[in-house]
């Protein structure tokens, strides 16, 4: 991948990463501006933002907006991929209402032009959960691509009790 196709943020990394906040929809520059490593490449990612601020609003309906009507999203538990933005959204949903806590945080981010992988932690009945979410925006700034992936195993084995209970109770299973 080349220079300008990529740019890193890692908590606690060195200066020549992405110093801005996770939530900023500001232009934002590959190394912090020292161009003696990298050199300034700006990447304006809208649809990360507003990714970001719906998850922050703890609102689950803030994302069907977000996404695409021939959205697919891969999940770290079920094999078969699910089609259409009103599946993508109810998988979604339950995962905020599921994973979206007090604990709750993101701790890293690679972004390219259309897409990022956001790698999160979080706590949910005492489980540890390191997690990343791999998202694809189309041309229209939408979400058509949404992939999850948990780990350690008894994270994902709760995270499959937790989320079959959730899509249950909001009848989506």
């Amino acid at each position: 991948m080349l220079e300008h196709d990529l740019l890193v943020r890692r908590a606690g990394a060195p200066s020549r990463t992405v110093t801005t906040g996770l939530d900023s929809a500001r232009p934002r520059c590959l190394n912090g501006g020292n161009k003696r490593f990298w050199g300034c490449v700006v990447i304006q990612h809208q649809g990360l933002a507003r990714w970001h601020a719906a998850v922050r609003s703890h609102v689950a309906h803030d994302i069907i907006g977000l996404i695409a009507v021939d959205a697919v999203f891969h999940s770290p538990v079920v094999f078969s991929p699910q089609h259409g933005r009103d599946l993508v959204a109810g998988y979604l949903t339950a995962a905020m209402h599921v994973l979206n806590n007090d604990s709750f945080h993101y701790v890293g981010e690679w972004l390219s032009q259309d897409g990022a992988v956001l790698e999160f932690n979080t706590v949910v009945d005492g489980i540890t959960i390191d997690g990343i979410d791999m998202i694809h925006w189309n041309a229209d700034g939408q979400i058509d691509m949404f992939k999850v992936m948990v780990r350690p195993l008894k994270a994902i084995n709760l995270l499959h009790q937790k989320m079959a209970d959730m899509l249950t109770a909001m009848g989506k299973l």
